[in-house]
């Protein structure tokens, strides 16, 4: 949920990765490059990510692979020149911001949110993303310590960079989009009102997003009580939880591989740009 309509759609409002995402090959099949991004993440918090049978290390190395490829790649292309403020794409910076509006920014919603985790539990989480961030070839030096030094690098490299672009506000519309190809009753306004609950109105409001009040209002208060109850502190099921039950399916089903198996990773070198 965090990663799927939170901080994937944040990327979109990340001016250089939704540049980098929508020029390259990759960006013409947004279904396919969904699949390849959550299989990442899917990979990355399976329980046996890192072990001997887990995928985690070749899914690092053939992501790192990937970008490598991209970064020969986007410089040669003219519409990706024409708006970026870059000369070489993916960046160690550029890796550490979109790990922010991941890993930061879903340890930063569990909490808010009143998800139960341990010290352990916290430190396991942050320490999966530093192995993946080196595995993605960061500098170690740059990669947080502590959460409290992932937040306080977050406010400093990913919130002020924020704003909208055209091809950020396209990649938004096709990711919000796969989930109405997974008819389980969530409509289009309750998915745009879930994404403006996770990040900011004015978000919202660039990416062009529809208001829709009465669902606005029913996550605002069932979602608070649907987390309770999933965290053994209701005893009773609100009624909202069917609903809130449909929408965490219809987006595993939109992002995992077309609906597909989650535990493969279908990730290719590219060999070209987008062609317009």
């Amino acid at each position: 949920m965090i990663y799927g309509i939170g901080g994937g759609i944040m990327s979109t409002v990340i001016p250089r990765e939704a540049k980098s995402v929508y020029w390259p090959k990759g960006g013409a099949d947004m279904q396919d490059r969904a699949a390849k991004t959550f299989t990442f993440g899917y990979d990355l918090t399976d329980n046996n990510a890192y072990e001997p049978d887990g995928q985690m290390i070749v899914t690092g190395n053939k992501t790192r692979m990937v970008h490598s490829a991209v970064r020969h790649l986007l410089p040669q292309s003219p519409y990706w020149k024409a708006v970026a403020d870059e000369t070489i794409p993916i960046s160690n910076m550029d890796i550490l911001v979109t790990f922010h509006s991941t890993g930061t920014f879903a340890h930063k919603k569990m909490k808010e949110w009143g998800i139960k985790m341990s010290a352990a539990e916290e430190d396991a989480f942050l320490h999966h993303w530093q192995v993946a961030l080196h595995l993605l070839g960061v500098h170690d030096q740059y990669i947080p310590a502590t959460w409290a030094d992932a937040h306080a690098q977050s406010d400093q490299v990913l919130t002020p960079i924020l704003s909208p672009t055209m091809e950020g506000k396209e990649l938004a519309e096709v990711l919000l989009g796969l989930t109405a190809q997974i008819d389980l009753g969530v409509t289009r306004g309750f998915l745009n009102e879930f994404v403006r609950y996770q990040l900011r109105h004015d978000i919202g409001d660039w990416l062009g997003l529809k208001r829709d009040y009465i669902s606005a209002a029913t996550i605002k208060n069932g979602w608070p009580l649907y987390i309770k109850f999933r965290e053994g502190l209701l005893p009773i099921a609100p009624v909202s939880t069917k609903l809130f039950d449909k929408l965490i399916k219809s987006i595993a089903m939109a992002f995992l591989n077309k609906g597909e198996s989650g535990k493969t990773t279908p990730i290719t070198i590219p060999d070209g740009n987008r062609a317009s």
